[in-house]
């Protein structure tokens, strides 16, 4: 009966021990307390759950859950978790950053001359900026309008 129970104990430290991996390899910090915010979204760009939430430049939080949100059609909300000791000024906003190699971070950008500050579970407007991606989607026409002619100008 004792070999019964230490392969019980055993399996069930080693089950607590994947669940504690996973989520340690994943980004959670499951024994650190946090706060949770809402940032209201037109288009998330394809932003993961898990994806890295920064303020300044510093990973302040994660992306816990994203969300469409059916009263009030065409937004999307996605769930932050941040840091307990983080406090958001009043205006600050939520900016999606899409990156060269089509990944998408969030940054908070923080309103530094507000003197109250959001409390957990407020909902934050977000923005949207392509950054190089954005401007590269904006020349396509004009490039393809140009290619017959490089093409016609290059043969002769």
């Amino acid at each position: 009966m004792k070999k019964e129970v230490r392969i019980g104990l055993i399996g069930i430290i080693a089950f607590a021990l994947l669940i504690f991996g996973i989520n340690y390899l994943k980004g959670v910090r499951m024994f650190q307390a946090s706060s949770y915010y809402y940032v209201e979204y037109t288009n998330i760009n394809g932003l993961a759950v898990s994806s890295p939430v920064f303020a300044s430049g510093y990973k302040v939080g994660l992306v816990r859950g994203i969300q469409y949100n059916h009263a009030n059609p065409g937004h999307v909300v996605v769930e932050v978790e941040l840091d307990n000791n983080m406090n958001i000024p009043q205006g600050s906003r939520g900016e999606l950053v899409t990156e060269m190699l089509g990944t998408v971070k969030m940054n908070l950008i923080l309103d530094l001359e507000s003197k109250t500050y959001c409390q957990p579970g407020d909902t934050l407007p977000g923005v949207v900026n392509n950054g190089l991606m954005g401007v590269a989607e904006g020349i396509m026409p004009k490039v393809e309008q140009l290619m017959p002619k490089m093409d016609s100008i290059l043969h002769s």
